[in-house]
């Protein structure tokens, strides 16, 4: 057991803890209050942080460790056929790590495809390795692509790209078989789209990615194994779709009407914002690594229309989950600021 002290200690529940004590045994917390109320044992190895606040670690609930960040590669688009799917697992650890270190103890993979096929396999062992105590890093909460052919998730490789194995599926009973492949490997989420997107090449973000009864299917598996289900939505007949579905959460805040975030609220389905993916700073690194001017100039398209229905949605009482879509960028390690555009 460890006993660490500071000046003062954010309880994770609005409150602000004076002189805290916080008793770690065996990895885990075992209490936290004012030095009033807790005890030290004897014996006990003291840690005192002196005027630091302490704090809970903090979560990204939208991120893709996997993806050739500009922390760690210069050309994305030339990575993703030099990189092996088992260096590519590294690299996610790494970045997994670098986060880590920057206070994010909680960071939920939203899945992968490279040139190899999809990365479920490589990401859920990243996981295992971490809860084994193999390696150190976050918890990390891994998904696994489900998706049609030609969709926006397919399309983060190059429509000219072979595409090996089995990592995209029509119809229902298709993408049933391929949310249980992902299953069956050990994911904890199944991750879909049900529209277009922005980081994609020669797609148009307000495209529908498959129908209703493909995407209820996709959700009633995910369920049926006791899974959650996050859908990629940019569209208002997205958020209709996800949420007739029952999923569990929707990625991304773009486009919106009235009906659809009265839908929204009602069901009470959280929503990540990925602001920090919208910036001009993440556009202009962007350009940096090599990223087609189709994407960029889409990328600056949609800014106002992202940051339009974050006011919307915060206003309307819409349950916001912080997600950053870190991927390509912005550097690994800068997920707060994320919640600095949300202030």
């Amino acid at each position: 057991m460890k006993a660490i002290k500071a000046r003062s200690a954010i309880d994770g529940n609005a409150g602000v803890i004076s002189n805290p004590i916080i008793l770690v045994d065996g990895g885990r917390i075992a209490s936290v209050g004012p030095a009033d109320d807790v005890e030290i044992p004897k014996g006990v190895e003291t840690i005192d942080f002196g005027d630091c606040t302490l704090m809970p670690g903090m979560m990204d609930l939208h991120i893709h460790l996997c993806m050739f960040n500009n922390r760690t590669f210069n050309n994305y688009r030339v990575a993703q056929w030099e990189i092996t799917p088992e260096l590519q697992q590294m690299y996610a650890l790494f970045h997994a790590q670098l986060c880590m270190e920057m206070g994010f103890t909680t960071l939920r993979d939203l899945g992968f495809v490279s040139s190899r096929g999809l990365l479920t396999d490589e990401m859920c062992a990243v996981r295992d390795s971490v809860d084994a105590g193999i390696f150190p890093g976050p918890r990390l909460i891994i998904a696994g692509f489900t998706y049609i052919t030609g969709s926006h998730l397919e399309l983060i490789l190059p429509r000219a790209a072979l595409r090996p194995g089995f990592q995209n599926a029509d119809g229902p009973w298709e993408l049933r078989k391929l949310a249980r492949t992902n299953l069956r490997a050990g994911c904890d989420v199944i991750k879909t789209c049900a529209s277009g997107g922005g980081g994609t090449d020669k797609e148009e973000p307000d495209v529908r990615n498959m129908t209703q009864e493909e995407l209820d299917a996709i959700v009633d598996e995910a369920h049926a194994f006791h899974k959650r289900c996050a859908v990629h939505c940019f569209t208002a007949e997205a958020h209709r779709m996800a949420v007739t579905a029952g999923c569990d959460t929707i990625e991304h805040m773009v486009f919106h009407d009235k009906d659809s975030i009265e839908k929204i609220c009602e069901a009470g389905i959280p929503v990540t914002p990925t602001l920090s993916h919208r910036t001009d700073h993440a556009i202009e690194i962007r350009r940096e690594i090599g990223t087609p001017v189709f994407v960029l100039e889409k990328m600056k398209t949609i800014q106002p229309d992202c940051f339009k229905t974050f006011q919307v949605m915060h206003e309307s009482g819409v349950e916001i989950a912080m997600g950053t879509d870190m991927g390509y960028e912005p550097g690994r390690g800068t997920n707060a600021y994320e919640l600095e555009i949300y202030c």
